[in-house]
């Protein structure tokens, strides 16, 4: 046991951001709340809302202990990983503060200018990131800090969607539109990941060892993640089918986590001992995998929702500006100022037509019951 702890996460393989994803999720729970309260806007509580950010703060005060006192050699948790999650916590805060400007008069123009949060808090991250071989854990516990700002910024725009999407309207019937296309491409073509030199650790985010060429390739991450979910957002928020959606997204993680240990089992039980090609080795590799997957998900799926029956879940509305579900408020909420509005007018010229009106409002549903009431006493 003395032997293993210090070096369990070398062990891990492909696991290790199972951990790190627990970890993120820790990380950016107190944003995803306070996002959730302003996004409703629901008043600032005093009691709520700070014990909110004092939960942000020692949950990050809790993540520098890990990266001060385990990633001791050459002093790499000193250095840099506790400096990165001070960045953290400043990228974390504009998060915080720049979202209250969203629920103002016209504050939906903010919904979209956040997004360059994301990609200049990774920028800001990029100074502690050095490419030293040897330091594993030091380049694993960085990796989570970015991480922690795409869910940082995921949260936020999720939950403003709608803000966003009302901005990218209008911009969309400017001249922008195709200077914005242009742009990308533009963006596309510097931020792509074509040199070979420097490139340090492969599967350590972000690649390269020199600080712009770092910028270029994190800057590019970002444009690929807002394009691919805005195309996704229109074209794949459809479940198609709900059994092959069932099985295929609802296995995604179970596949992550089993996926290795169906591949031992075929190479060491088929490929290696009948000593099989590469292409007919690489079929069964790929489908017998899969197939396993799929066969031993859907019973385990099975009893599991016998246990805990699953959820109803509610599609989101992405194509429009205002979701299905709250236009019969809006409309309640204008019926109600149209009628103060007439009130306030005529009470203005002097007139008691203000109560007549609220008694013709009030009596237009009682009109009903009363020729009934008069059917009823001829009777």
């Amino acid at each position: 046991m003395q032997k293993t702890l210090p070096t369990i996460h070398l062990k891990l393989s492909w696991l290790w951001y199972l951990p790190a994803l627990f970890i993120d999720c820790m990380l950016t729970y107190p944003l995803l709340r306070w996002t959730i309260r302003r996004s409703k806007r629901i008043p600032f509580d005093p009691l709520v809302d700070t014990g909110i950010i004092l939960h942000q703060i020692i949950t990050l005060a809790i993540w520098c202990l890990p990266c001060y006192y385990l990633v001791t050699k050459d002093q790499y948790g000193e250095i840099y990983l506790v400096p990165s999650i001070i960045t953290l916590g400043a990228v974390m805060f504009c998060f915080y503060t720049f979202q209250l400007a969203i629920p103002t008069k016209n504050g939906h123009h903010y919904a979209m200018y956040i997004k360059l949060i994301g990609p200049l808090g990774s920028i800001a991250l990029n100074y502690w990131k050095v490419q030293t071989s040897n330091q594993n854990l030091y380049h694993i516990f960085l990796m989570i800090n970015y991480d922690a700002v795409f869910f940082s910024q995921g949260v936020v725009d999720m939950c403003y969607w709608k803000e966003m999407l009302k901005k990218r309207g209008e911009i969309a019937e400017t001249p922008l539109a195709p200077i914005s296309i242009v742009g990308f491409l533009l963006l596309y073509s510097i931020t792509s990941p074509m040199v070979y030199q420097g490139m340090g650790h492969l599967f350590f985010y972000p690649l390269y060892a020199t600080y712009w060429l770092q910028c270029l390739y994190t800057t590019g991450t970002w444009i690929w993640l807002y394009s691919i979910i805005w195309i996704m957002a229109k074209v794949g928020n459809d479940k198609f089918n709900d059994t092959a959606y069932n099985i295929i997204c609802g296995s995604s993680l179970y596949a992550y986590v089993s996926h290795y240990f169906y591949i031992l089992i075929l190479s060491v039980s088929i490929i290696r001992p009948y000593k099989i090609g590469f292409g007919p080795a690489f079929c069964i590799m790929f489908f017998g995998t899969e197939f396993i997957i799929f066969a031993t998900y859907i019973p385990l799926n099975f009893i599991y929702e016998l246990i805990v029956p699953p959820k109803a879940t509610k599609k989101m509305d992405v194509d429009s500006i205002v979701d299905k579900s709250d236009l019969k408020e809006m409309e309640k909420a204008e019926e109600q100022e149209a009628l103060a509005a007439a009130k306030a007018a005529r009470i203005e010229k002097g007139s008691n037509a203000a109560n007549d009106l609220e008694d013709g409002l009030s009596g237009k549903s009682g009109a009903s019951r009363g020729a009934n009431d008069a059917n009823e006493g001829a009777e």
